[in-house]
């Protein structure tokens, strides 16, 4: 995945949008411009499961 993104994208990149795919993350992150932004929408629902939260079903 990683050769891709340096195909696709062989200046960097400067935003992402993550809905909580760690490999998917892993291989922007590397490809990341300096200040670039990743907008993590799926990481808040993750630490919920993984977590005792009180009402949580």
């Amino acid at each position: 995945m990683f050769s891709g993104f340096v195909w696709y994208f062989p200046g960097g990149r400067d935003i992402y949008f993550d809905n909580g795919e760690a490999e998917m993350l892993e291989a922007v992150v590397a490809n990341m411009n300096n200040y670039g932004r990743i907008a993590a929408c799926g990481v808040i629902a993750y630490r919920f499961q993984q977590s005792s939260c009180p009402g949580y079903t």
